[in-house]
Parts: C-alpha cells; sequence; structure tokens
C-alpha cells in the first residue's frame, strides 16, 4: 500500500494523503485507524480483502471517512506458479534465505526424503508441465480481473499498461512499483473526479517498499511467456542460484525439524501432485 500511497501524494498534490498500515483484524483495525488520525476522512481507500475480513466491522468504515473505496489487491501467481506459504505449529515456515515465500517443489522433494541433487532435477519443463504451472496464467488474470470488476476498475487498461513492463510481479502478491503506480493514477481519477495524463516514468517518482525479495521466473516458464528467466533468487543483499537455494533451503529445514511436523500449505497442496513429483524421481 505504501507504493500506492506515495502515488497518490504526487497525483494529488493538493490533498493530504496519509497511510495506516493495520495490525488488527475485525472491529480493532477501525479503532487502530481512528485513534491514530483522530479526524474524519474525504475518503479512505482500502484493499478488498481487508474490507471482506472485517465482517460486521466493515460497515463501521463508513464512520472514518464521507466515502470508502475499496481496491483490487494485486496477486498474479502465473510468473511464479512455485511459491508457497507453509505452516508448522501455527509458524510460518522460511526459505533458505529467510523469506516467507518458499518452493512447492523443493519443500515437497525435501518432505519425501529427497537428496539435494534429485531436488535440483525436478526443476525443468517436464515436471512444470505435470503439476500445471504453465497453465497458470488464465487462472490468474481471471481472478485478478474479477477483483478490479468488483471494485469498479479498468482490469483491460492496467493489464495493457504493466505488460509492456514485462514481468510485473516480483513474487505472487509483490508487484513492481511500476504496476501499483498504474492503479494509483485509477484510484486517483476516481479519488478527484477528473482524470490524470499518466505521468511519464511515475514508478521512479515514488520508493518501491517491495523491491527487497525477487523470486525468479524459472527459465522454462519464462520461455513460454516470451520472458527472460532466471535461476537466481535474492532477498535483500543474500543471493543464491538453484543449486544454493536448495542447499540452503535443505539446511534451515533440517534445524527446523521440518520433517517431524509435517506443515500445512497455502495454497494447499493435493497428494496428489505430491505423487507426481515423486513420480519423477523414481
Amino acid at each position: 500500500m505504501g507504493g500506492i500511497a506515495d502515488s497518490l501524494k504526487i497525483l494529488n498534490a493538493d490533498s493530504c494523503v496519509k497511510l495506516h498500515v493495520a495490525n488488527g483484524s475485525g472491529a480493532s483495525v477501525i479503532d487502530e485507524v481512528r485513534s491514530k488520525f483522530n479526524c474524519k476522512f474525504d475518503m479512505v481507500v482500502v484493499h478488498e480483502p481487508i474490507v471482506a475480513s472485517l465482517g460486521n466491522a466493515a460497515e463501521r468504515l463508513g464512520d472514518l471517512a464521507v466515502q470508502v473505496m475499496q481496491i483490487p489487491t494485486i496477486t498474479f501467481a502465473a510468473f511464479h506458479p512455485d511459491i508457497v506459504y507453509a505452516f508448522q505449529e501455527n509458524r510460518i515456515v522460511k526459505s533458505g534465505l529467510n523469506s516467507d515465500w518458499n518452493s512447492r517443489i523443493l519443500m515437497i522433494a525435501y518432505l519425501e526424503g529427497l537428496g539435494q541433487s534429485e531436488a535440483v532435477s525436478l526443476f525443468r519443463a517436464d515436471v512444470f508441465d505435470s503439476v500445471g504451472y504453465f497453465d497458470s496464467w488464465s487462472d490468474s488474470a481471471t481472478d485478478l480481473a474479477e477483483s478490479f470488476s468488483r471494485c469498479d476498475f479498468d482490469f483491460s487498461r492496467w493489464m495493457r499498461a504493466v505488460q509492456r513492463s514485462g514481468v510485473f510481479m516480483y513474487g505472487v502478491n509483490h508487484p513492481v512499483q511500476f504496476a501499483l503506480t498504474e492503479l494509483a493514477i485509477q484510484i486517483s481519477e476516481k479519488m478527484a473526479d477528473r482524470t490524470h495524463e499518466q505521468m511519464f516514468e511515475l514508478h521512479k517518482l515514488t520508493k518501491d517498499y517491495l523491491a527487497h525479495i525477487v523470486w525468479p521466473v524459472y527459465p522454462e516458464i519464462a520461455n513460454r511467456l516470451g520472458l527472460q528467466g532466471s535461476y537466481h533468487w535474492r532477498v535483500d543483499n543474500e543471493y543464491a542460484n538453484l543449486p544454493q537455494f536448495v542447499e540452503k533451503c535443505f539446511r534451515r529445514w533440517d534445524e527446523s525439524g521440518l520433517r517431524s511436523l509435517q506443515p500445512t500449505f497455502v495454497p494447499s497442496v493435493s497428494q496428489e501432485t505430491r505423487a507426481k513429483l515423486i513420480r519423477f524421481v523414481k
């Protein structure tokens, strides 16, 4: 949300734009925002899933503002269909680079007792095809388009703009700043009820809050999308190629005793998918 807020400050220099990242849930979010700012706004802008998570408390958003605008949350898995979150005893499982994103293929290989070289061998086109990684674009685009539509934003316009930049996601839920500024332009048009000319390279005038972690677009997937891919991960100032990433993850998971308590995956991973992956090394 920081990238959107910064963009709105530039697009609406004559307005006061304030950002608050809420830590609570339900009614506590409303109270949290009210106590922090202690004023009524012309408009409150909030991500659609957040409103849904508030339940009955969502009605109280109107107490904070003359208008409440719901905006889509940009999630798009097609560039990085292998990313998964894993939870163990209500704690998130970290990757070898200490991020919340993990490789679905790599984690299953580890849990099934495969060695590092066997895990590395699973990163190839026939494996990706078997588990549906090449089919992710349609579902990702449909889901995001529906979110834009529910919030009354123009998905086609947004997608035409961001596709020109190539890969517009750092990971499944981390858009590049350019993607956020394109959404901010549409938000600004609604806020101010006027047409904003697209500012040239607006994304370069704002901070990129999500660039600290970059998940690669695997070469086999990139090739299907007409892009350049790689097997190089980065989290902050730490880098890893594929064998290094596998080694770091296996070592971290050994230390945490991951195999002793089977993690829960988000999105979920079916037994069929696990069986398909293991079949490729048996």
